[in-house]
C-alpha cells in the first residue's frame, strides 16, 4: 500500500478546486488516539464554508490526479473580521479515518524532529509544498513580525484582508534579490530547518504593499497551542512515540550533570542589564535574532584547535568547562598566539606587580594564574607554555562558574573585567562592563569566535572525543 505523505496535495471535497498542502500529522493532546492532518484553514476550512464531517482527500502521488479520502474536516482556527484585531494563525485539522493510508515521513525530507528553537535571521529552511512539487529551500528573513494576508470569500468571490502578528517571514535570495520561495497550493506546508526541526506552518505571502516579497508562516508552537494538538515526530503515525522531556528541559538536566550549571534559561532570549538579548541554540549564540560570525574564511579557529585541542580537551575535562568557551577566550585574548604578552599602565615588574602583566594564549594575569593554580610555579615564562596558559585560563572560567553560569557573553565580560557590572556606554550594546570601557567590542569579538568554534566543531563532530565537555555535544547529542 502506498502511503500518502506530507507535501501531497489535499482538498475538501466540498470545493474541489481549492487545494493546498498536507502539512504534517499531529495528535490531540488529550487523546493520543485521535490522529489529525494539519494544514491551512483556508484550504481545509474553505474560509468558513466547510462543515464538520466534510470529506478530505489527498492526491496519491504527485501529478497522479488520483485522489483518496484520508479524513474528515473537524475544525479550523477562527478569523476575527475586526479592525485593529490581529489574527493568530491560519490552520485546520482533518481527523484521519484510516491511519494506514498516511505517513508522517515527509516526501523528500524524512521524519520531523522536535519543534525548532533558536531561530535567527539568515537561518536555512526548507519545505515541501504541493504547488512547488518538490523540496524548496529558503532563508529566514525576520520573525516576530506582523503581516497581512488577502483572502477570497468563496461564496461571493469578494476579497478581504486580515492582519497577523508574530509571524515568520522567509525568502529566496537570488544574488541579493529577495522573493517568496512559495507558490499557489503551498498553503499548509510545514517549514523546517535543514536538520528537520519544524519551524512553522505556511499560509501566505506578503501583500504587494509590503517592503519585501516573502512567504509567511506561523510559528508551529502557536499553531499547536491554538489547536490543542502536538506534533508526532515519527515516520509512522501508527506507532506512538515514547514520552520524552521537551528538548530544552532535557538539555537543562544534562547540562547540570555535565557542566554543573543551570543552562535551561539560556535557551530562551534573555539579557542581564537591559542591553542586547541573546539565547543559546543548536547553531550557537543568537544575539538580537542574529547569529554573529567573524567575517571571511574561517582560519583562526581551525588553527587553534589543531594546535592545542589536546590541551584544551584536558583542561575542559579537568574543570568541566565547555571547550567552546576556552577556544573563544584564546581567540579573543591572543588570536591563538602563545607568545602574546601585555603589561598594564601600572606595571613596574613581574615581581612587584604580577597583577599588571598577562601572558600566553589566554592572557591570564600572573597574579590570577597563581590563585587559580595553587602549588604550581607560575611566572611569565610558564604562562608562555600553551598547556599552562590553557589550564590557568580554564581554571579562571571555572572559578567564575556560579557568577556566569557559563553564559557566553557573561563569561567573556567577567574574564575581561574580572567581574559582572553594568555599563551604560552608548556604544556598548551589551550594557556589560568590558574593556575598552563604554564599548561592547570584547563581547562582540568573543561571540563571533564562539559561533565560529561552534560551526567548526559541528563540522568535525564525528571525530570529537565522545566525552568531550562541549556545548555542541550537549545541544546536538
Amino acid at each position: 500500500m502506498v502511503q500518502i505523505r506530507p507535501g501531497a496535495k489535499i482538498r475538501n471535497v466540498r470545493m474541489k478546486d481549492v487545494m493546498g498542502t498536507f502539512g504534517c500529522l499531529v495528535r490531540a493532546r488529550s487523546n493520543h488516539n485521535k490522529l489529525y492532518i494539519l494544514s491551512a484553514a483556508h484550504v481545509l476550512g474553505l474560509n468558513g464554508y466547510a462543515e464538520p464531517g466534510d470529506v478530505i482527500e489527498a492526491e496519491d502521488s504527485p501529478g497522479s490526479q488520483t485522489w483518496t479520502p484520508v479524513g474528515t474536516f473537524e475544525r479550523a482556527t477562527q478569523w476575527r473580521h475586526v479592525d485593529g484585531v490581529f489574527q493568530q494563525c491560519d490552520a485546520a485539522l482533518a481527523l484521519v479515518t484510516n491511519p494506514a493510508l498516511v505517513s508522517g515521513d515527509f516526501d523528500g525530507i524524512g521524519p520531523p524532529g522536535e519543534v525548532a528553537t533558536g531561530l535567527y535571521e539568515g537561518m536555512n529552511l526548507k519545505f515541501h509544498g504541493a504547488g512547488t512539487g518538490a523540496v524548496g529551500v529558503a532563508t529566514l528573513y525576520k520573525f516576530g513580525v506582523g503581516a497581512k494576508a488577502v483572502y477570497q470569500d468563496l461564496g461571493d468571490g469578494t476579497l478581504f484582508e486580515l492582519e497577523y502578528a508574530d509571524q515568520i517571514l522567509y525568502v529566496k535570495d537570488d544574488a541579493g534579490t529577495l522573493s517568496s520561495p512559495t507558490t499557489y497550493m503551498d498553503s499548509g506546508a510545514l517549514v523546517l530547518t535543514e536538520e528537520n526541526f519544524p519551524v512553522g506552518l505556511h499560509f501566505s505571502r506578503t501583500t504587494d504593499d509590503f517592503p519585501v516579497r516573502a512567504a509567511v508562516c506561523t510559528p508551529l508552537n502557536t499553531v499547536l497551542s491554538v489547536l490543542d494538538v502536538e506534533l508526532i515526530p515519527l515516520a509512522s503515525a501508527a506507532v506512538a512515540p515514547a514520552v520524552q522531556l521537551p528538548w530544552q528541559d532535557d538539555v537543562g538536566v544534562r547540562a547540570f550533570a555535565e557542566f554543573q550549571v543551570m543552562l535551561r534559561s539560556q535557551l530562551e532570549p534573555h539579557t542581564l542589564y537591559g542591553g542586547a538579548r541573546w539565547s543559546l541554540g543548536r547553531d550557537g549564540l543568537i544575539v538580537d535574532n542574529k547569529l554573529d560570525r567573524s567575517p571571511g574564511e574561517m582560519v583562526t579557529i581551525p588553527r587553534v584547535w589543531k594546535a592545542y585541542s589536546t590541551e584544551i580537551v584536558q583542561a575542559a575535562t579537568k574543570y568541566k568547562v565547555p571547550v567552546e568557551l576556552i577556544v573563544a577566550t584564546i581567540c579573543t585574548e591572543s588570536s591563538g598566539n602563545p607568545d602574546a604578552q601585555r603589561t598594564e599602565p601600572h606595571w613596574i615588574s613581574d615581581l612587584q606587580t604580577p597583577d599588571q602583566v598577562s601572558a600566553g594564549l589566554m592572557q591570564t594575569l600572573i597574579s590570577t594564574a597563581r590563585d587559580m593554580l595553587p602549588g604550581v610555579q607560575v611566572d611569565r615564562q610558564s604562562l608562555l607554555q600553551p598547556a599552562q596558559s590553557i589550564l590557568a585560563g580554564t581554571a579562571y572560567i571555572s572559578h567564575q562558574r556560579q557568577r556566569t553560569q557559563f553564559d557566553p557573553p557573561l563569561v567573556a565580560c567577567a574574564y575581561n573585567a574580572g567581574r559582572l557590572e553594568s555599563n551604560a556606554g552608548s556604544s556598548n550594546r551589551w550594557k556589560l562592563l568590558q574593556y575598552p570601557v563604554d564599548s561592547g567590542q570584547h563581547a562582540d569579538r568573543f561571540v563571533q569566535w564562539f559561533n565560529d568554534c561552534f560551526a567548526y566543531l559541528c563540522g568535525i563532530k564525528a571525530s570529537l572525543p565522545p566525552q568531550v565537555v562541549s556545548f555542541v555535544q550537549l545541544l546536538r547529542g
